[in-house]
């Protein structure tokens, strides 16, 4: 078996809809990058009863299942990684739609010589432009971000960092931190504008996990000994946040709603950063 160019590596768990419309953008003829130069390997963090393998086995023979470590994406992400066989590891998640020259966007960048840059990045677009408060739709099209949703690392360099940080306690911020590593490592990276992935918008979720997931920001800023505002947690920044969610509401009920949202949002920050605060108490930029 020829070594592919390329690998392509997608966490999911629980949810085969997103992950059956994501690989149907690798159907023979989708990519235009031809499908020996490139392997494709789902990694997936769900159980038995999910049925992520089968649908996989079923409809898509030349893509590779393997069981990920249940340890959430950061570590699924690593894993599925782990299993490539190709120089450069391409990485988007289960909910994205690569364009249809997408990897070969890569792939002639990597042949034409990167300039020393072993790590390339897409451009992410949402699609909508009518988007409510009530959802959300990165958004990435001038590059220096990073977002694990369209990111191409050499395998030898992803592997010498250790990949994503796996310690997180909530599924956010990691690839931040990866961003943030390179840059200490002074490690460049290119942006390449015609590797584009559509990202659909997807709702906020509940309150509680938003609240929950901001434990992430104590982690990271505890991590880099930074102040909570070189993560973009604070007063400022959610007021800002919230400003724009009110700003896109697009009647008098989702302002309403909206309201509600807010006050249990800064209800459960009021519960839960104390806690975060004495969990990480020797983080920089607050008393101990």
């Amino acid at each position: 078996m020829n070594t592919p160019r390329l690998t392509v590596v997608i966490p999911t768990c629980r949810r085969n809809e997103s992950l059956a419309r994501c690989l149907d953008r690798f159907a023979p003829g989708a990519q235009t990058l031809p499908a020996g130069e490139y392997e494709i390997i789902v990694s997936d963090d769900g159980t038995p009863q999910d049925n992520a393998r089968s649908l996989v086995e079923s409809r898509y023979p030349a893509v590779r299942w393997v069981q990920g470590p249940r340890r959430g994406p950061a570590a699924n992400r690593n894993f599925g990684a782990s299993h490539a066989r190709a120089p450069w590891l391409v990485f988007t998640d289960d909910d994205c739609l690569p364009h249809g020259d997408w990897l070969a966007a890569f792939a002639d960048r990597i042949a034409a010589g990167t300039d020393g840059c072993r790590v390339l990045e897409g451009r992410t677009e949402c699609g909508v432009t009518n988007i409510g408060p009530f959802e959300q739709a990165p958004g990435n099209d001038t590059g220096g971000l990073l977002w694990s949703c369209n990111l191409a690392v050499e395998r030898g360099l992803f592997e010498a960092m250790g990949g994503f940080d796996v310690g997180f306690p909530y599924p956010h911020l990691e690839d931040v931190d990866f961003r943030w590593r390179l840059d200490d490592a002074r490690e460049p990276y290119q942006f390449v504008r015609e590797a584009c992935v559509l990202h659909p918008p997807r709702p906020v979720g509940s309150a509680l996990n938003w609240a929950r997931a901001q434990e992430s920001s104590f982690y990271l800023a505890r991590k880099r000994g930074v102040p909570l505002s070189a993560v973009n947690f604070g007063f400022g920044t959610y007021a800002r946040i919230c400003v724009r969610s009110f700003r896109s509401s697009r009647s008098l009920w989702e302002s309403a709603r909206l309201a509600w949202r807010i006050v249990a949002e800064v209800a459960l920050l009021l519960y839960y950063v104390p806690r975060f605060l004495l969990k990480y108490r020797r983080l920089s930029g607050f008393p101990n």
